[in-house]
């Protein structure tokens, strides 16, 4: 069993136009800044062994995004450690305010790709949403996919609130079934005539429906 680090970490209005693929070579990179010693698989062209919570969309912020980090396995790092890595991590990673928190997980604890079934995204208007949210509930929420296939977005829609400009939504986030927020809010725009000021993951959600 390799020790595992959970990195909390946000995209910012530079990261967020950041695709996964790059943001996979700048996490490496400010990993080997910080020297934090993560382990690799394969022999000939070995890879971190990395595991991200769902992929976001480009122009999404994102607030609290979840990172799993295995350290190499002659690795057993107590809280000063582990605390002293998070400084050089921030540090390694400025101008971005990149880093949120640095943990040690649990040998138990389950890996982000199994802990995530949900996201909460905050979308905001310039004016209130209302006629954003009675679209929500009661237009056609199809939308075509980038393969060219239609979608009702609105199976993988889980829950949706209102408040002045804010619109805040919960959507599905594992497996075969992920909302994409950026195509629901270009599809709401069509309908409405409203277009965000701004798109946001707040937080992942676990099975429970709890922030994780």
């Amino acid at each position: 069993m390799r020790q595992r680090l959970r990195l909390r970490y946000r995209k910012d209005q530079v990261l967020m136009y950041v695709g996964h693929r790059d943001l996979l070579r700048f996490v490496i990179r400010l990993l080997r800044r910080a020297e934090i010693p993560f382990a690799t698989s394969g022999k000939y062209s070995p890879k971190p062994r990395l595991t991200f919570g769902p992929a976001l969309p480009l122009g999404v912020l994102a607030d609290n995004e979840l990172l799993d980090i295995e350290l190499r396995e002659e690795l057993d790092w107590g809280g000063q450690e582990v605390q002293d890595a998070a400084v050089r991590l921030a540090k390694a990673s400025q101008p971005r305010d990149f880093v949120v928190a640095l943990a040690a997980m649990p040998p138990a604890a389950l890996p982000v790709s199994k802990l995530v079934n949900a996201a909460r995204y905050r979308l905001e208007y310039n004016e209130p949403a209302d006629g954003v949210m009675t679209a929500l509930d009661s237009a056609d929420l199809t939308a075509q996919t980038a393969a060219g296939k239609q979608q009702d977005l609105r199976t993988a829609l889980l829950d949706c609130s209102c408040a002045g400009r804010i619109l805040t939504l919960d959507g599905a986030a594992s497996g075969q079934l992920n909302l994409n927020i950026v195509r629901l809010a270009d599809r709401l725009a069509e309908l409405t005539g409203c277009q965000p000021a701004l798109i946001a993951r707040e937080c992942l959600l676990d099975h429970s429906g709890r922030p994780i």
